[in-house]
């Protein structure tokens, strides 16, 4: 089954699909694709040419970075747009209005997403997905319908060793 039906903390219910995660993660990579580290040209002591890549280089890794976050933000909205496909914001629905200078007392520059899409992630982030609650429910559902053994990754997370003070051998 590609989908589950579950019913979140206030009554609502909603019908979970697992996501083209594949395709999201190929398209977004392509929209900010990853940086190439800068390239420079030595002159050996023999006085053949050597090309050394610097990946240690501040702007490059600040532009990494950038387009990791870029593209980690744009995966989890499109995620959860396509976990929730179903969802439909309820007629009069407006985040402006409910939340919006709530929002700007965090984030001044703060505006609601424009089009059809933008209203229906507003309405899944601010209200669907409002109680925390809700939010581990469906990340585990979503988890489970690609297919991933949250109890393996934890196993595998348990025999990381912790914070280990003290000398080493």
């Amino acid at each position: 089954m590609n989908y589950r039906d579950i019913t979140l903390t206030n009554g609502i219910e909603v019908r979970v699909y697992a996501p083209p995660s594949l395709k999201i993660n190929q398209l977004l990579l392509k929209k900010y694709p990853e940086p190439r580290p800068p390239v420079v040209e030595e002159v050996t002591a023999s006085g053949s040419k050597m090309r050394m890549i610097i990946e240690d280089d501040p702007a490059y890794l600040i532009e990494k970075a950038r387009m990791a976050a870029l593209r980690d933000e744009e995966t989890n909205e499109l995620n959860i747009l396509f976990a929730l496909k179903d969802a439909r914001p309820p007629k009069g629905f407006d985040v402006e209005a409910l939340y919006g200078d709530m929002i700007r007392l965090i984030d001044p520059d703060w505006q609601p997403r424009q089009s059809n899409e933008g209203s229906k992630l507003d309405y899944i982030e601010w209200e669907l997905l409002a109680n925390p609650a809700d939010a581990v429910k469906i990340q585990e559902i979503l988890a489970e319908l690609m297919g991933i053994d949250l109890e393996v990754v934890s196993r595998i997370e348990d025999s990381f060793r912790g914070n280990v003070e003290g000398k080493t051998s």
